[in-house]
């Protein structure tokens, strides 16, 4: 359908539309999570009494607990763990091929100095983000308040990661006259700048986040 209607405006465009579709399609079924569940709670003050006083008469939405676009997040967060961890592997077998050690030695036709380094910085990159993701779920569990700065440690990481990846493709692009990856090659630092401009804010500001994670 994107090929159909929305041939040739852009993966940008593609980008910023999918995810704005998934961040509306989150925020409704938080909606309908929290109405079921009875989230909305006035806020109280234990005194030194051991006494419970109302602390405010305006009986305000207290959003609490894992729901909201906190799902979302944490479908994206499933999804790169195992993305991460395939990626990782199946650099690690390209290492044990014959076109690896064509691409590597020094005389090949297809040499080339920097495809040992991208390929390496493939599998550690994977490999850190695969960590980076298990951390954030151990913080989410125990409801840390290490989860925010995590989540959002893991998305500027992914983000550096993107930028080098696309310079060492660029890099050697540099060494071929035809186009060995073709215009896809940014399409993962486009998802990645999308993903930080959605989520390091929510992190940061939103209320669910801030009520949860506090130990």
């Amino acid at each position: 359908m994107y090929k159909y209607y929305f041939d040739g405006v852009g993966d940008m465009f593609f980008a910023v539309m999918f995810v704005a579709v998934l961040g509306a399609f989150g925020a409704l079924i938080g909606y309908f999570i929290d109405k079921i569940n009875n989230k909305t709670r006035k806020q109280v003050a234990v005194t030194i009494d051991n006494s419970v006083q109302i602390n405010n008469e305006k009986n305000e939405v207290y959003y609490y607990g894992f729901g909201g676009w906190l799902y979302i997040f944490a479908a994206g967060l499933v999804y790169q763990f195992l993305f991460n961890l395939k990626i990782a592997y199946d650099n690690y077998l390209i290492t044990k091929t014959d076109n690896y050690y064509s691409y590597t030695t020094i005389g090949s036709e297809s040499y080339n100095s920097l495809w040992e380094t991208a390929i390496w910085f493939e599998i550690i990159a994977a490999s850190i983000i695969v960590v980076l993701v298990a951390l954030i779920a151990y913080f989410c569990i125990k409801q840390s308040k290490k989860f925010r700065t995590m989540a959002i440690l893991f998305i500027s990481v992914s983000l550096f990661f993107q930028c080098i990846d696309l310079f060492l493709m660029l890099s050697i692009q540099n060494g071929y006259s035809e186009d060995i990856f073709g215009p896809s090659k940014y399409d993962n630092l486009y998802k990645s700048t999308v993903y930080a401009i959605v989520w390091i804010p929510y992190l940061l500001l939103s209320k669910r986040v801030k009520n949860t994670f506090i130990k």
